[in-house]
């Protein structure tokens, strides 16, 4: 019996979850200018509220959904010499996917029932989903690195 054994490749790790990582911090960017008002000097002094506001907006909830996306779509560019398990993560972030859509639908499409949750109860969701994003895409980044090592034979 034949084991596969793989290696990480440090640098296209690093890399990749760099560049995953900064496009959550550039998402935010509309939602911070839709919570931006004309008197900033009320943001600046309140920032706390400032950054609760933009944590528990609905639109922070659809960053995660845009995200897992994303690591669908790496899955059908991935070639054979990925891991078998990273498969098995693909139907992971496909269940996630489709659970934080259907999830976000029904909070943009049910008037006032997003707005009727307390704003903490909102921030919490908010950072479930950004760390599930997160976790998804460490895992994902890290099996996408690997490569299968060459035996001889």
């Amino acid at each position: 019996m034949k084991h596969r054994k793989y290696r990480l490749q440090w640098k296209k790790f690093v890399g990749r979850l760099l560049c995953w990582i900064l496009g959550i911090p550039i998402n935010v960017i509309p939602i911070v200018f839709s919570h931006i008002t004309g008197n900033t000097q009320d943001i600046l002094s309140n920032i706390g509220d400032f950054l609760l506001l933009i944590i528990s907006d609905l639109n922070f909830s659809f960053i995660s959904v845009s995200v897992v996306f994303v690591l669908l779509l790496e899955g059908f560019f991935a070639d054979e010499d990925t891991p078998p398990i990273y498969r098995q993560v693909q139907m992971v972030s496909a269940i996630c996917f489709v659970g934080a859509l259907v999830v976000y639908c029904v909070f943009a499409l049910v008037p006032g029932f997003y707005s009727s949750i307390d704003l903490h109860t909102r921030k919490k969701f908010n950072l479930w989903l950004v760390a599930l994003t997160l976790v998804l895409g460490i895992i994902s980044n890290y099996l996408y690195s690997c490569e299968k090592v060459r035996q001889d034979t």
